[in-house]
C-alpha cells in the first residue's frame, strides 16, 4: 500500500483507493515510511556506511601551482591513548596476542568499520593512541589460547586510560581457513571477526574477537563451543560472512572476497586550479532499496571521508560498484555541487579533479537553555535542500563549532545529541550566507535537556532496554519519523542502571532483554513536563525458548537464512519497521551451516513464524504457501525441536554475455539481485464503522541496501552461471570495459538461459530558464540511473547514462519544475525546463479554545482520492509555527494538503487541503486543532480541494 513517489517539487505526488486515508513520509537519505490509516465507513471501503577505506598519497605539486594554504579554526578533535597486558592465566606474558579495540557506536553488525588492532610485546604490553574518547570492547586472540574479552571499555578524555589488561585461558578449538580473493590468488591483512550468536545477537556483539590472515591468506583463531557468526573482510574487498557450530573439535572455513573499486584524485580551487591540502573529501553512494510492497526506491547512502595530503591529493578504497558522489571542503571552500562517478567492480578510477569555489565558515556554540553553558559533543549539522551536501561540526569542549564551506543560500541548523538527551530548544535557528558579506560569527544553538526515563534491571546485568514499538506512538517530523516509541539502551553490566532519552509525555512499555535471554516488561507513565521518570525498576525473569533445524523440501539443511518471529497484531493496529533488511519489530536468529537456530527471551503468548532470506525477504514454506507459522508459548517453556521446511534454493541462471556485435565477453561482470513481487493490496474486511490502523517503515543505515549475491565472471567463451537461487524474480545487470558498456535484463527467474547484449550509455544535456533568463541552480534525475549536478548559466550535461525512462527536476528555493526524457544507448538527449516559481503560504495555528499553538511544525503535501503523502529529505529546513501559532511555508502548484504535527503529539492534529497557483500566495488565515480521532477523509469528484474535508464519524 506504499508507493513510490519521485517529485518535481518539494511536495510528493500519489493517489490511493478512495475512502482511505494514507500518510507517506520519503526521508530520501537515510528513511522511508508510509502509515496508513484506515477507517471503515457505512458501506464504503474505508521512510555511516561501506568498508571503503581513505588513504592519501605523497607527491609534489604540478610544476607552476602553489597549494593553497590552510587555516582551519575549528575546534580539534580529541585524542586519547590506551594500554594494558595480556597476560595467560598462570601469569606469565602473552606475546604477539592480537587486541582490538572496536568502536560500540558504529551500527555494522559483521563489519569491522573502526576496528583498530595492534600485538603485544614481549613483556605482554600493549599501547595505542590517537583513539577518539568514547565506549569500545576490547579482545585478545593468541595461539592455544581463548580469546579474552572486556566488552565495555571507556576511553576518557582525562587520564591515560591505561591497565586495561586481559587475561587469556588454554584452551578452546581452532577455527582456521584462507581468504581467497575471487579473482584468484589470496586476501593477506583480511580481518576475521567472530561473534557468538546464542542469546541475543545485538547484545553478544561486544564479546566478538578478531583474527589477521597471514601473507598466505591463512588465518587460525581458538573458540570455544557455541554458535558463531563469523565474517571476513578487507578494506579493498567486499565481506563474506557465515554463523558456524563449532562442537568440541577444530573447524576450517574458507571465505571468498570480491575486488572492489578505487578512486583516486585532486582537490583544487576552482579560481586557480591551485591544489588544496588538507581538504575533506567526502562521497556518498546511490543505491536502491525495497520497499514491503515492492516498491523499490533510490538512495544517496552516506559513504565516509578523507583528508587531502600536502598536495591537494586523496585515494579512497573498497568501494562498492555503482554511482559514488564526491564532495569537498575547506576553510573558505566548497564543491557547489557534487562530482558523480560511476564505478564499476574492482576498477581503479584516477585523475579525478573535485573543484571548489569560494564559501564563508559560520561560528557558533552550542549552549544549554537552563544554565547558558556550552555543550560538548553535539553534531551540529546544517541543511538546504537547494544546496545539497551543506556541512556539519562536532561542537568542543566549550560548546563551540565551526560550518566550514557555506555557499551563498539560506540554511537550517540541526543539532543531533539525542543520545546525550538534550533536544533543541524551540526551533532550529537559521543562517542566511550572501555571496561577499561578511560571515556571521555568533550562530547560538540552544538544547534543553529532555524528559528521561531512569532505572535499572533487577538483577544487574548488561540488558538492551527500550521503549516497545507501538503504531499509537509514532510522531511525524523534521525530515523523518521520529519515535515517541522505540528508543533504546544498555543497562550497566554491574549496576544494572539505564537511562532512555529522549522520550515524549505518554504511555509506554518498557522492555528489557539480557544476552542470555532473561527478559522483563514494565508499563510506565511519562507525565507532561518535568525531567521524566526515576528508579523505574524492570525485573528479569527467564523466557521462553524456540531451537531447531531448517530444512528445504529435498531435506538439505538451509545455511544463510534467519528464523523470524513477532508477535500477533494487537487489535486493528500493526506495525512493521525494517531496518537493513531485518525487522526491528520481530526478533531473529541466523541459521548455522549445519541449518540451526535458537532464539530466546520470547514472552508468552502466540507468535507468528518464517524464514528469512539474506534481505529479509520470506521464503515460501515446502508446500509452496507464504503466510507465517502460528506458534503459542507458555512462560519459560523451551520448544525444541521447532523443525521447519522451506522451498529449496537450489535454482540456476546460465547465459553469455555478448557485444553489441554478437561476439562473447570474457571477463565481464554479472551479478542477480532479488526483485520481491510486489505486495498485492489487501481487501479491507473491517466490518462497517471500524477502524484498522497499519504502520509500515523500511529504514536503511550505513551498513545498508539489499545485498546483492557476489558477482561471477564470464569465462573465454562469455558464458555465466549463478546457482543457489531461490524461487522468484531476479535483475541481471553485467559490465565489461571499467563499467563503460552495460546490460540489465529484469524478470529472470531460475532456469532460465539467457543472452545480455552489452551496450554503450547514453549522456543528456538540458537547459533551464527562470523567467525567461538562463538559471543556476541543481537538476537531479531519476530514472535507472540517479544524478544530481548543478545548473550553472543556465546548463547542465550528464555522463553515463543508463539507457531508459527518466524524469529531470530543476528546483531553487524559489521555484521547480520537471519534464520526462528518455535516455537511448549510445547517444545524447536533450531537455529543456521552464522554472516555475513556489507559491509562498501563510497561516495560524490555533487549539480548541481559539490559542495559538507554538512550535507546532508545518509538513506541506499532496494528495488525491483522500491520500496524503508527504515528502521529506534530509536538507529540507523543518517549519515550525512561531508563538503567535503563524508559519511560512513554500508549495509547487497542484492540489497540497498542510499537515500540522503538534509539539507533543505523535499524531497530526490538523489537515488542512489547498489547491495552489504557481506563483500565486495565499493566507490560510486559522487553522484549527482537529479531534483526529474517528478521522475519515470524504472523496469528493476533484483533486483535495474543498471537496475533500476532514470531518468526525457520527
Amino acid at each position: 500500500m506504499m508507493t513510490t513517489p519521485t517529485p518535481p517539487d518539494p511536495n510528493a505526488q500519489g493517489s490511493s483507493p478512495a475512502g482511505k486515508l494514507l500518510l507517506a513520509l520519503v526521508g530520501a537519505a537515510a528513511l522511508i515510511a508510509a502509515l496508513v490509516f484506515m477507517r471503515g465507513t457505512a458501506g464504503e471501503d474505508a521512510e555511516p556506511e561501506d568498508q571503503a577505506q581513505a588513504q592519501t598519497r605523497d607527491g609534489a605539486s604540478p610544476k607552476g601551482q602553489k597549494p593553497v594554504s590552510s587555516s582551519a579554526k575549528g575546534p580539534r578533535e580529541v585524542r586519547v591513548g590506551a594500554s594494558g597486558a595480556v597476560t595467560s592465566r598462570a601469569g606469565t606474558p602473552v606475546e604477539g596476542a592480537l587486541v582490538s579495540l572496536a568502536p560500540l557506536a558504529v551500527d555494522d553488525q559483521d563489519g569491522d568499520e573502526g576496528v583498530i588492532t595492534t600485538r603485544t610485546d614481549a613483556s605482554g604490553h600493549w599501547q595505542l593512541d590517537a583513539l577518539a574518547p568514547g565506549r569500545y570492547a576490547l579482545s585478545a586472540t593468541a595461539t592455544d589460547h581463548l580469546p579474552g574479552v572486556r566488552p565495555d571499555v571507556r576511553l576518557k578524555i582525562t587520564g591515560d586510560n591505561a591497565g586495561l589488561d586481559l587475561i587469556l585461558d588454554v584452551g578452546g578449538s581452532l577455527l582456521s581457513g584462507t581468504v581467497h580473493d575471487v579473482t584468484g590468488g589470496v586476501v593477506e591483512d583480511a580481518r576475521v571477526r567472530v561473534i557468538p550468536v546464542e542469546g541475543i545477537l545485538a547484545l553478544r556483539e561486544p564479546d566478538s574477537f578478531f583474527a589477521l590472515t597471514d601473507a598466505e591468506g591463512r588465518f587460525g583463531v581458538q573458540v570455544p563451543d557455541g554458535r558463531f557468526r563469523v565474517s571476513a573482510s578487507h578494506p579493498d574487498y567486499s565481506r563474506d560472512t557465515t554463523v558456524l557450530d563449532i562442537e568440541g573439535g577444530d573447524r576450517s572455513q574458507d571465505f571468498r572476497l570480491v575486488p572492489m573499486g578505487v578512486v583516486a584524485g585532486v582537490v583544487r580551487r576552482a579560481s586557480d586550479d591551485a591544489p588544496v591540502p588538507e581538504a575533506w573529501v567526502t562521497w556518498s553512494r546511490q543505491e536502491q532499496i525495497a520497499l514491503p510492497n515492492g516498491d523499490q526506491i533510490a538512495i544517496d547512502k552516506p559513504g565516509g571521508r578523507t583528508r587531502t595530503d600536502e598536495q591537494g591529493r586523496f585515494e579512497l578504497r573498497g568501494l562498492s560498484a555503482g554511482m559514488i558522489n564526491l564532495s569537498a571542503r575547506a576553510p573558505g571552500l566548497a564543491s557547489d555541487a557534487p562530482v558523480q562517478l560511476p564505478v564499476a567492480i574492482a576498477e581503479r578510477v584516477e585523475d579525478v579533479v573535485v573543484r571548489v569555489v569560494e564559501a564563508q565558515d559560520v561560528a557558533g556554540r552550542v549552549v544549554s537553555a537552563e544554565t547558558g553553558e556550552g555543550i560538548a559533543g553535539v553534531r551540529v549539522q546544517a541543511r538546504s535542500r537547494a544546496i545539497p551536501g551543506a556541512p556539519g561540526a562536532t561542537s568542543g569542549e566549550d560548546g563551540s563549532f565551526v560550518l566550514a564551506g557555506l555557499l551563498p543560500g539560506s540554511y537550517g541548523v540541526e543539532a543531533e545529541a539525542e543520545a546525550s538527551g538534550w533536544i533543541l530548544d524551540g526551533a532550529p535557528p537559521t543562517v542566511t550566507v550572501t555571496e561577499g558579506a561578511a560571515a556571521e560569527s555568533s550562530l547560538r544553538v540552544v538544547l534543553a535537556k529532555a524528559p528521561a526515563i531512569r532505572g535499572r534491571v533487577d538483577p544487574p546485568t548488561r540488558a538492551e532496554v527500550r521503549i516497545e514499538l507501538d503504531p499509537d506512538n509514532i510522531r511525524v517530523g523534521s525530515g523523518m519519523v521520529q519515535f515517541a516509541g522505540g528508543v533504546s539502551t544498555m543497562s550497566d553490566a554491574e549496576t544494572g542502571v539505564f537511562e532512555l532519552s529522549p522520550v515524549l509525555p505518554g504511555s509506554y512499555t518498557l522492555v528489557a532483554r539480557a544476552a542470555d535471554g532473561r527478559g522483563g516488561t514494565v508499563e510506565v507513565e511519562v507525565p507532561q513536563g518535568g525531567a521524566g521518570l526515576d528508579e523505574v525498576i524492570i525485573p528479569l525473569e527467564r523466557r521462553a525458548t524456540v531451537a531447531g533445524t531448517i530444512r528445504d523440501a529435498k531435506g538439505a539443511t538451509v545455511s544463510r537464512a534467519s528464523v523470524r518471529v513477532r508477535r500477533e497484531a494487537k487489535g486493528n493496529s500493526s506495525l512493521s519497521v525494517v531496518v537493513n533488511g531485518q525487522e526491528l519489530t520481530a526478533i531473529s536468529s541466523p541459521t548455522s551451516t549445519e541449518g540451526r537456530y535458537a532464539i530466546t527471551g520470547l514472552d508468552a503468548g502466540s507468535w507468528l513464524v518464517e524464514v528469512v532470506d539474506d534481505d529479509g525477504a520470506p521464503i515460501p514454506w515446502a508446500d509452496g504457501s507464504t503466510a507465517p507459522l502460528e506458534l503459542s508459548l507458555a512462560q519459560a517453556e523451551t520448544r525444541e525441536p521447532f523443525d521447519l521446511s522451506v522451498q529449496a534454493r537450489d535454482g540456476r541462471i546460465a547465459g553469455v554475455v555478448r557485444d553489441a556485435e554478437g561476439n562473447p565477453v570474457p571477463e565481464a561482470w554479472v551479478r542477480a539481485s532479488f526483485v520481491p513481487d510486489k505486495a498485492k493490496p489487501e481487501d479491507d474486511e473491517d466490518e462497517p464503522g471500524t477502524s484498522r490502523r497499519e504502520v509500515a517503515m523500511v529504514v536503511t543505515s550505513d551498513a545498508s541496501g539489499p545485498k546483492a549475491r557476489p558477482p561471477v565472471l564470464t569465462d573465454a567463451e562469455g558464458r555465466f552461471e549463478l546457482t543457489g537461487l531461490r524461487v522468484g524474480s531476479y535483475r541481471l545487470d553485467a559490465e565489461a570495459d571499467g563499467g563503460a558498456n552495460t546490460a540489465t535484463l529484469d524478470a529472470v527467474r531460475p532456469d532460465a538461459d539467457v543472452i545480455l547484449t552489452l551496450a554503450p550509455l547514453g549522456r543528456l544535456e538540458g537547459r533551464v530558464l527562470s523567467n525567461g533568463k538562463p538559471a543556476d541552480c541543481i537538476a537531479r534525475l531519476s530514472g535507472p540511473s540517479q544524478r544530481t549536478v548543478r545548473v550553472r548559466d543556465g546548463r547542465f550535461e550528464v555522463e553515463r547514462l543508463q539507457p531508459g525512462a527518466y524524469t529531470v527536476t530543476a528546483s531553487t528555493g524559489d521555484g521547480s519544475t520537471s519534464q520526462p526524457v528518455t535516455i537511448e544507448a549510445g547517444d545524447t538527449a536533450e531537455v529543456e525546463l521552464v522554472m516555475e516559481r513556489f507559491a509562498t503560504i501563510t497561516g495560524t495555528v490555533i487549539d480548541a479554545e481559539g490559542e495559538p499553538i507554538e512550535k507546532a511544525e508545518i509538513l506541506v503535501g499532496s494528495g488525491t482520492g483522500g491520500r496524503i503523502e508527504v515528502s521529506r529529505e534530509d536538507d529540507d529546513i523543518p517549519i515550525f509555527t512561531d508563538a503567535e501559532g503563524k508559519f511560512t511555508a513554500k508549495a509547487a502548484a497542484g492540489g497540497r494538503v498542510i499537515l500540522v504535527q503538534g509539539p507533543d503529539s505523535p499524531m497530526p492534529i490538523a489537515i488542512k487541503p489547498i489547491n495552489v497557483v504557481a506563483g500565486e500566495d495565499q493566507d490560510l488565515g486559522e487553522i484549527r486543532q482537529q479531534d483526529m480521532s474517528g478521522m475519515v477523509m470524504q472523496e469528493g469528484d476533484g483533486p483535495p480541494d474543498e471537496d475533500v474535508d476532514v470531518v468526525e464519524e457520527g
